[in-house]
């Protein structure tokens, strides 16, 4: 499923990986 909330889960993983 692709919608808003993957978008928003997308973001936060790279967030994650960024501030990791």
């Amino acid at each position: 499923m692709h919608g808003i909330y993957t978008h928003i889960l997308c973001h936060i993983g790279e967030i994650f990986k960024l501030g990791a």
